[in-house]
């Protein structure tokens, strides 16, 4: 499959970190407002979480020589109805941690674009129909580029790997499936997915919501 991935420059670092520590946790975030219109926006993370060591401040400008979602921008600028308004990097530590964070946020003119920027395949992960005032929206996050374990699949079993969902809808929801764990009539819905080998086993995870 094709798309963008985990960048592989952070391949050989992470490595390293892993056969000195045998340690280190990656978190991918996405969040995305839809508007009435099928307009929105999206903020979209990815976050590497590595514990201190003698050489931190190597490792710290190693995976920050460049932005781990570089590729993703590129998509949104290359993208017709999309508009990145920002892209940046952050670090900071927290007793025996250090966390690695990078972020971009962008504009949509619909969800086809969207899933044009942030899908594996631009015709494949998103779909909304509209029937009379009921819409129904379909999602797959093993769609997502930035799940895509390709490039990083012999380290699986060392790293803590988690991807998390938000979607902000501009009307209440009606029905969610698979069934929903939290509260029901909301426009505000949040998953947290584990990637492992069960993850990747799958080769889909659709949430159809209707509101």
């Amino acid at each position: 499959m094709q798309g963008t991935k985990l960048p592989t420059y952070l391949l050989p670092v992470l490595g390293l970190i892993l056969l000195a520590l045998g340690a280190c946790r990656v978190d991918i975030d996405h969040e995305i407002w839809i508007s009435a219109d099928e307009s929105g926006r999206a903020r979209i993370s990815t976050s590497i979480v590595l514990p201190v060591v003698d050489d931190q401040m190597d490792i710290e400008e190693s995976l920050g020589k460049d932005n781990a979602l570089d590729e993703l921008a590129a998509r949104v600028r290359a993208t017709e109805g999309a508009e990145l308004t920002k892209l940046d990097k952050e670090s900071s530590s927290i007793n025996d941690e250090v966390t690695i964070l990078y972020y971009m946020e962008f504009t949509f003119n619909n969800l086809q674009t969207l899933q044009k920027i942030i899908c594996l395949e631009p015709d494949k992960g998103i779909s909304h129909v509209k029937k009379g005032k009921e819409r129904t929206l379909s999602i797959d996050p093993h769609q997502f580029s930035l799940q895509s374990a390709d490039e990083y699949q012999e380290y699986l079993s060392f790293f803590d790997m988690n991807m998390s969902l938000k979607l902000h809808l501009p009307y209440k929801t009606k029905e969610v499936i698979p069934e929903y764990s939290g509260s029901k009539k909301q426009k505000s819905l949040e998953w947290e997915f584990i990637l492992d080998e069960d993850w990747y086993a799958d080769e889909q995870h659709v949430i159809t919501i209707k509101y």
